[in-house]
């Protein structure tokens, strides 16, 4: 049968609507078009951009340069453009009502009428000369472009195209409708064209700190092919100043970040400043960066500048104490340097520097040496200095060195036995008995001995071994075995600092 009636409107609907659809996208160009008329510009000027014959309800993105895209963003009841953090500087869009933003915030959508207004302020950080902004549908090849010729305020602008807008020639679609495709721009010649920021601070940190202070900036260049850089500065006026690179390579159009670094190591306190000039093979266009840096006198304090220390010679070091360290200024580095009155090394301090923010403190651990530097009895003294840069804080330390204990025979004296008048033979054990004294000579230190002996096996002594008290003294019972008297013995107490030795000998009774 025939096919309804109304399935023939609406095959005949279709066809009209994409017969329409055909026509606007070859005829009817978009374009750009200025409200004020000049194309003319200074910095923190104004530009009343108007776009038409876009589709109706698409979405139109605005880039810069044909490299930087733009993104806007909602800041209270303003909106303004903004850009990649690596690209070039923004440009302020005032008068965007906010139902034309999509929920994207980075695109324009084009009204009813297919045609769109929105209000460009140029920042005051742009290069003078000629920029390109175009405005493109994101969701097909059209698009349209104006140029933009900036110059500062008295200067007169450079001859620049004519400010009617540029549409994008485009292919004409063939049958199928397919979309046309937008014609490559003509190439234009390298160089450099942006450095953001234009300027550097910083610091502050301590005079003397070791460790580098880095931030980066981009460089831009523009038109098309390989651009060589070079970055340079007076290195004599400014030895502190480092660059991560000093040359480089860009693909333009494009940008690389650069790292800029400042080290205070061997400076005082001051505002340093330089100026660092980049340049291109490719053209005589530079950029200038200008970098500052900051150096603040240091302040360190400790928790107290006076340290005691006590031991005993040849038997045991003192135990270490600690300070603590303080960082009463900026970031910085801290150090020590340790003198003695008798310039031996008995004095020490760890860690013996490090780095501090301000505010911030570190435990340090002071130790005094006896054993390994072998001092005898008496007083000693030693400094240690604590410095951030200039400022330094001075701790003095005293170390008391005593003398050992030593074990002091108090019977048999003089030290020696003859067994047959000083000392019993005990028939059933079948050995001689002998009593000896010995004491402390310390008031103040204890003593700890042992015993041993030689020349005739077997000896015992009871106690072996013991710890007297300061001043104190003890009985000691030692048990020879009997024997032909024909060798001596030697009867010895052993104590930290000496060794107290007893002879023995023996003569055959009868």
């Amino acid at each position: 049968g025939c096919a309804p009636v109304w399935l023939i409107f609406v095959f005949a609907a279709i066809l009209i609507i994409t017969s329409v659809t055909s026509i606007g996208l070859t005829v009817l160009s978009p374009g750009l078009s200025l409200l004020n008329g000049s194309t003319a510009i200074t910095p923190g000027g104004t530009l009343q951009l108007h776009g038409t014959s876009f589709i109706p309800g698409s979405s139109v993105t605005f880039s810069l340069d044909g490299t930087t895209p733009l993104f806007f963003a909602h800041q209270g009841s303003s909106i303004q453009a903004l850009h990649n953090v690596n690209s070039l500087p923004a440009l302020g869009i005032a008068s965007v009502h906010i139902d034309q933003i999509p929920s994207a915030n980075n695109a324009v959508t084009v009204g009813i009428n297919g045609t769109f207004t929105v209000a460009f302020t140029i920042d005051q950080s742009w290069k003078t000369g000629q920029h390109t902004i175009r405005a493109s549908e994101r969701f097909s090849p059209r698009s349209a472009s104006i140029t933009i010729d900036v110059h500062q305020s008295g200067e007169t602008p450079a001859p620049s195209p004519s400010a009617s807008p540029s549409p994008t020639a485009t292919d004409t679609p063939s049958p199928t409708a397919s979309p046309s495709l937008t014609a490559s721009p003509s190439s234009t010649p390298s160089a450099l064209s942006c450095l953001n920021p234009g300027s550097v601070a910083l610091g502050p940190v301590s005079e003397g700190y070791n460790q580098a202070i880095s931030t980066q900036v981009t460089l831009c260049v523009g038109g098309s092919g390989m651009v060589n850089w070079t970055a340079n500065w007076d290195q004599n006026q400014a030895p502190w100043l480092k660059l991560g690179n000093n040359t480089g390579q860009i693909q333009a159009p494009g940008q690389q970040q650069i790292s800029i670094s400042a080290l205070a190591t061997n400076l005082k306190a001051g505002n340093y400043s330089a100026t660092v000039t980049f340049s291109s093979q490719q053209g005589s266009a530079t950029e200038t960066l200008n970098v500052s840096f900051t150096v603040q006198t240091g302040c360190i304090r400790t928790s107290q500048q006076t340290f005691h220390f006590a031991g005993v010679a040849g038997i045991s070091d003192p135990q270490p104490q600690t300070a603590v360290v303080s960082n009463c200024g900026i970031v910085g580095t801290w150090s020590t340097s340790v003198s003695t009155d008798n310039n031996v090394h008995w004095l020490g301090v760890a860690p013996a520097r490090g780095g501090l923010n301000g505010g911030s403190t570190q435990n340090v651990t002071i130790s005094t040496s006896i054993l390994k530097t072998q001092l005898g009895t008496g007083t000693y003294n030693g400094t240690i200095l604590f410095a951030i840069g200039s400022n330094q804080v001075s701790v003095s330390v005293t170390l008391t060195v005593q003398a050992p204990p030593k074990i002091i025979v108090i019977y048999p004296n003089p030290p020696s036995y003859n067994a047959s008048t000083q000392c019993t033979l005990n028939q059933s054990f079948k050995a001689w008995t002998c009593i000896a004294s010995i004491s402390n000579n310390s008031q103040s230190m204890s003593l700890s001995w042992k015993s041993f002996s030689s020349g005739v096996p077997n000896i015992t002594f009871k106690p072996s071994s013991d710890t007297l008290p300061p001043g104190g003294g003890e009985r000691v019972i030692i048990s020879i075995p009997e024997n032909s008297c024909q060798r001596p013995a030697t009867l010895s107490f052993v104590g930290p600092a000496n060794t107290a030795n007893i002879s023995w000998s023996c003569s055959n009774i009868p």
